[in-house]
């Protein structure tokens, strides 16, 4: 059973509050209204209770009846956040977006060719996401170590398995790892194909010039990923990767 302590640290952390605007509004949940009881039963000075809950009708966590304060229905308010977030993330992306078209007029010289590193999920993701925006060709995946931890990673790969599915994509997966039917299935739905191989021995996406490797990491957010920009070294993935498919579908993997 989920404590209200644990509670209570995940409305600080993902929306923000305070301990008391999270304590409060806790105990508004369990169906308390009044002020004075609220106050009560949440640990909080009465003389601070108005300015507590005036700030989580303001934020559209409570709604004022009278002299009285009720939840708003939790899933639509979390939604509601939610959305919020990101809208004001998207906003954001753009900005920064913008900002490396005109530093990259600013940039006296860069290389053609480059090898980066990045640590966690995210950061991996987004490096994958980046090389899809300016790849128009189907890219191609090996999945080893990530399909271990696939059921809690997928929430994370969404974004990316959209935008590989839409373009085609292949993913070579190793043959022991049972992959869940429902991701399956989703995939191949979504235009993408997952392939059964041996040869799977290591996480990776090629596409265009690029290849991104992951490399699962207990100390540095779960995986460390080797960003390498060189086309002679992706057309070279490519082809072994092609070559496998060919030898499990017969031939039924040339052209993707």
């Amino acid at each position: 059973m989920i404590s209200p302590e644990y509670v209570e640290a995940e409305l600080r952390r993902l929306l923000g509050l305070s301990s008391y605007e999270a304590r409060a509004y806790i105990v508004a949940l369990q169906g308390v209204r009044k002020p004075r009881d609220i106050a009560r039963e949440s640990n909080i000075p009465h003389q601070r209770i108005y300015d507590v809950l005036r700030r989580l009708v303001d934020r559209g966590l409570l709604t004022r009846v009278g002299d009285e304060y009720l939840a708003v229905s939790p899933a639509e308010a979390m939604a509601r956040i939610a959305q919020r977030m990101l809208v004001e993330a998207g906003k954001r992306a753009r900005e920064i977006e913008s900002l490396g078209s005109y530093l990259e007029g600013l940039a006296r010289e860069t290389p053609d060719e480059y090898i980066v590193t990045l640590a966690g999920v995210e950061e991996s993701i987004a490096a994958a996401l980046s090389v899809l925006e300016r790849c128009g060709e189907p890219p191609m995946f090996m999945v080893y170590k990530a399909a271990e931890r696939l059921r809690d990673l997928y929430p994370h790969l969404r974004p990316l398995m959209g935008k590989a599915m839409a373009r085609g994509a292949t993913v070579l997966v190793y043959e022991a790892i049972n992959v869940p039917r429902e991701v399956v299935e989703e995939f191949e739905r979504g235009g993408g194909r997952i392939v059964k191989a041996r040869e799977a021995i290591v996480d990776l996406m090629v596409a265009c010039d690029t290849v991104i490797i992951g490399v699962p990491s207990a100390r540095i957010n779960g995986v460390v990923s080797v960003v390498i920009k060189n086309s002679r070294f992706a057309q070279g993935i490519k082809e072994r990767l092609r070559e496998a498919i060919d030898r499990i579908t017969g031939g039924l993997g040339r052209g993707r």
